[in-house]
C-alpha cells in the first residue's frame, strides 16, 4: 500500500491491516497512527531511507535554542519510530521482534545516538563498500558481518579530502555573519563555499557578507559565469 500526503486528513482512508508492505511519508504515517489505521503491534520491520534527512538530527554543536525547538516540535519520522518501539515493548516475545533498518550516506554519532534514544536499543552499523565501475551491483561484495567489522574499525564513515578544512561555528542567530567573517578571515588563502538554507535568497546574504568585510563574496552562479567568460546575476 502507498500512503501519501500530509497530516491525518482524508476521512475515507482504509485500514492498513491487510497489507504486507506500506510505503509512506512520515507525516502521513503519523496521521494514520493517530487515527488507529496502522496496527502498531503488527509491524515487524521499519525502514528509514535517508534517515539523517528524515530525523533532521542535531549535531554536537547545536545551540540550546535549537534543542528546545526540536523538543517542542519533533520530526514526524521521530514520532513514528518512538510510537512503533513503544508499542513493540509491550507485546509478547512470541509475536516477533521489531527491526529498524536506517539507510544514510552519513551515519555519524549524532544519528546513531538519536536512533538509539528513540528505539531504546543498541544498534549495529554496517558500512557497505562502494561497487567498482562495471561491477554487478546485485552481487554482494562482502558479508554484512564483515561490513559491520569494517565500520567498527573506522571512526567516521565519511571523510574529507585532505585539501578541505572543516570549521564548526557556534554562535547566536543574529551573530552568524560576524562569526563567519572571522572564520573566513582566519582561514587565510583559499576559497570557501557557503551554503544558505533552502528558500532564502542569496542576494541579501551576499550584501551582509560584503558589509562584514568580505567584498569578494559572490554567488556561485556569478562565479561560474565569470569563470566561463560570461555575465551573471545574483541567484
Amino acid at each position: 500500500a502507498e500512503a501519501r500526503g500530509g497530516g491525518g486528513g482524508g476521512g475515507g482512508a482504509p485500514s492498513l491491516v491487510k497489507y504486507d508492505v506500506v510505503v509512506s511519508t512520515p507525516l502521513r504515517l503519523v496521521g494514520l497512527v493517530d487515527r488507529g489505521l496502522l496496527p502498531l503491534q503488527e509491524v515487524r520491520l521499519l525502514v528509514l531511507d535517508e534517515a539523517d534527512a528524515l530525523l533532521g538530527t542535531l549535531g554536537k554543536y547545536a545551540t540550546q535554542r535549537q534543542k528546545e525547538s526540536r523538543s517542542r516540535h519533533p520530526k514526524p519520522a521521530a514520532l513514528v519510530v518512538k510510537s512503533l518501539f513503544t508499542a513493540a515493548s509491550s507485546r509478547p516475545p512470541s509475536s516477533g521482534t521489531l527491526q529498524l533498518l536506517s539507510a544514510s550516506a552519513t551515519v555519524g554519532r549524532p544519528l546513531r545516538r538519536e536512533l538509539q534514544a528513540l528505539s531504546g536499543r543498541s544498534l549495529a552499523v554496517a558500512q557497505l563498500p562502494s561497487s567498482p565501475p562495471g561491477a554487478d551491483i546485485g552481487a554482494p561484495s562482502a558479508s554484512l558481518a564483515g561490513a559491520s567489522r569494517q565500520a567498527a574499525s573506522s571512526a567516521r564513515a565519511v571523510g574529507l579530502p585532505s585539501t578541505l578544512e572543516l570549521a564548526v561555528l557556534t554562535c547566536e542567530e543574529d551573530n552568524i555573519a560576524l562569526a563567519l567573517q572571522r572564520a573566513l578571515g582566519a582561514a587565510g588563502e583559499g576559497a570557501a563555499l557557503v551554503f544558505v538554507p533552502d528558500g532564502r535568497p542569496v542576494g541579501p546574504e551576499l550584501r551582509l557578507l560584503r558589509q562584514c568585510g568580505l567584498p569578494e563574496a559572490e554567488s556561485l552562479v556569478d562565479y561560474l559565469a565569470r569563470r566561463a567568460g560570461g555575465g551573471g546575476a545574483e541567484g
